[in-house]
């Protein structure tokens, strides 16, 4: 199986990219005949220079800055679902709060938390 990951993290490494990596670790561990591509930010070191121990993980970059958010969005929208289907993923992992516009293959994504429902005003409207 080829599980292709999209890992916009956002500007650093948080509680979500943690647990992101330890996610595709136990994957590749548990699964070692699977094949887990992570596509992310050209300037997102720690997660390019990270060392998963597994031969099975490959991480890849794309030239959109980690602090570009409308870049990032545009494309996760439009240009990463042709990078899945030219990478012949079986999987799509998402981990973020990224919109996935079209669905092209089975995808995984992971809501972390609710709190907009229960805090109003936490967020503008547009937002």
């Amino acid at each position: 199986m080829r599980i292709i990951a999209n890992a916009y993290l956002g500007k650093k490494i948080t509680g979500i990219g943690r647990y992101f990596i330890e996610v595709v670790s136990a994957i590749a561990i548990i699964n070692p005949d699977f094949k887990i591509i992570i596509y992310t930010n050209f300037d997102s070191t720690e997660l390019l220079n990270y060392d998963f121990k597994s031969k099975n993980i490959v991480v890849k970059s794309y030239g959109i800055s980690k602090c570009n958010p409308v870049g990032n969005l545009l494309f996760n929208a439009f240009i990463f679902p042709l990078i899945v289907v030219r990478e012949n993923a079986d999987l799509l992992y998402i981990p973020n709060f990224s919109p996935l516009l079209i669905k092209i293959r089975p995808a995984v994504s992971i809501i972390y938390d609710t709190i907009e429902f229960k805090m109003q005003d936490k967020f503008s409207k547009l937002r």
